[in-house]
């Protein structure tokens, strides 16, 4: 995109002066007007890089389209049930612990809370791990994709240029088939007394998850899980360019998963659709472009 090619060719006067405007236009629409998305402190992270690397030019011009196009994922995902409800779209709910109970002859959510924290007056230490896991699905993708963009430019669009595409899909199944997750299910009387312990409780400190309140919430997305998908496909590009010294990074999607599992925010199924949509997006953009972001082969003939 020549525009991207004349930021990069920009003086670093200039460049300085537009890096500090748009990080007091997101802090204006974030703390001023009260807007707030996730990916407001991510921009602004990106932009102070962008000042104080010596690559600091070619890091803002490959990842700000990017995150711009997370804008329209959020607020898609937002408004996707809104969109589903204009539809006379019905809410899946008891089609899913129904299949649960089929699949292992109890509901893996409730086990897990009976076994491992039955009554539930404060966190455990058990929980606030628990807490680091789920509350890193919110920023690791992003501390990865740095990983990535540090090994090459091309690589980093392809990780993430297919994180966005099947995002952004998923919002399109967010659409047409809405689903409820295990703590909804609970509150209506369908399945035994469960609790949503990632957000019940102040972990260190802070209120869990604040800035993806207000914009980008979606309480009837559950199926796939991005929790999992998003973590699932870093993990793979991760093992990808570290074969097989970098499997263990697959505890991260691991214990996101067991996360959401305890915490009644996804059911197993929900996380194994999820896993699926990372694998398909992963082999689909390793067939289709290299390392260098370049295609293999014709999408179309």
């Amino acid at each position: 995109m020549n525009i991207l090619k004349k930021i990069e060719e920009l003086p670093i006067q200039h460049f300085r002066l537009l890096c500090i405007s748009i990080i007091i236009f997101i802090s204006f629409i974030d703390f001023g007007l009260g807007i707030t998305f996730g990916m407001n402190t991510i921009i602004i992270i990106v932009c102070v890089m962008a000042l104080v690397l010596h690559r600091g030019r070619q890091l803002f011009s490959d990842w700000l389209p990017a995150l711009l196009i997370f804008y329209v994922y959020e607020v898609s995902r937002a408004h996707a049930y809104e969109i589903s409800t204009a539809l006379n779209r019905p809410l899946i709910i008891e089609e899913l612990f129904k299949l649960e109970e089929n699949i292992f002859g109890f509901l893996p959510n409730v086990r897990l809370q009976e076994i491992i924290n039955p009554v539930i007056t404060n966190p455990t230490l058990f929980d606030y791990i628990m807490f680091v896991f789920y509350g890193g699905f919110f920023w690791m993708w992003a501390v990865m994709g740095y990983y990535f963009w540090l090994k090459g430019r091309g690589l980093y669009k392809k990780y993430m240029y297919g994180l966005i595409g099947f995002s952004l899909f998923a919002v399109l199944i967010f659409i047409l088939f809405p689903t409820a997750p295990p703590w909804y299910a609970s509150d209506l009387g369908l399945i035994p007394n469960i609790d949503r312990i990632i957000w019940e409780f102040q972990y260190f400190g802070s209120v869990a998850f604040d800035n993806v309140q207000d914009i980008g919430r979606n309480d009837f997305a559950a199926l796939p899980s991005l929790h999992t998908g998003w973590t699932f496909y870093m993990a793979l590009f991760f093992t990808k360019i570290n074969k097989w010294k970098g499997v263990w990074m697959f505890i991260v999607p691991a214990g996101v998963a067991f996360a959401t599992w305890y915490g009644a925010e996804h059911y197993v199924i929900d996380s194994i659709v999820g896993a699926i949509f990372a694998i398909a997006a992963f082999i689909i953009v390793n067939y289709f472009f290299n390392d260098n972001f370049k295609l293999k082969r014709k999408i179309w003939k």
